[in-house]
């Protein structure tokens, strides 16, 4: 809500402050730059993606993997929430690509969320089955915000296939997480509503 929309842009101004820093090196300057783009995309797509394809270029022309990686990650989930599904999913590829070859495992399992919802909302909905379990193997043990979303979202996906048995199953799994919060909570039980109503 505005509270988080007030926390991206008072860490934005901070970002940018830091930008201005004399001396800053490129590296920083890359990472300092995607992060920038994420915080501003929840006001302005266009100006977010701008930030995350200049961190592109810089990463690019050093060669600094995380860096990079984190950078289409960004951008990809900018192309994402423009509708423009081809080139997000270029980038999250290309991201998730990037993450393995620094053996970023968390990095790599977020990126293949992203790229899950991307595939969510093409309706292919087998591709964004593996693209969610490869965040789910990451998270699994942690029991954290991350698992709880990556059971929810494959108990979706599931249900989308029409197959109620695993969608009940991964949303049962979400309700039994103590971390999980009132808005997974109610929307697992919806979920579940909804499954047994289609069945």
């Amino acid at each position: 809500g505005t509270n988080l929309f007030a926390q991206d842009k008072k860490r934005a101004d901070s970002v940018r402050a830091l930008l201005k820093t004399p001396g800053i090196t490129e590296k920083k300057k890359a990472w300092a730059l995607a992060q920038l783009g994420w915080d501003v995309s929840y006001s302005d797509l266009e100006e977010g993606l701008k930030y995350a394809e200049e961190a592109i270029a810089i990463a690019k022309k050093n060669s600094y993997g995380l860096e990079l990686a984190h950078a289409y990650n960004v951008a990809g989930t900018i192309y994402m929430d423009l509708g423009n599904y081809p080139v997000a999913m270029d980038y999250l590829l290309r991201a998730s690509q990037n993450y393995a070859a620094i053996n970023d495992k968390k990095g790599q399992a977020i990126a293949s969320g992203n790229l899950g919802i991307v595939y969510t909302r093409r309706g292919e909905f087998r591709k964004a089955l593996h693209a969610y379990y490869i965040d789910y193997h990451y998270f699994k043990g942690n029991f954290g915000a991350g698992y709880i979303s990556s059971v929810l979202n494959i108990g979706s996906t599931y249900h989308q296939l029409q197959n109620i048995d695993s969608a009940l199953y991964f949303f049962e799994e979400a309700l039994q997480q103590k971390k999980i919060d009132s808005l997974q909570k109610s929307t697992a039980l919806g979920n579940i509503g909804s499954c047994y109503s289609d069945r």
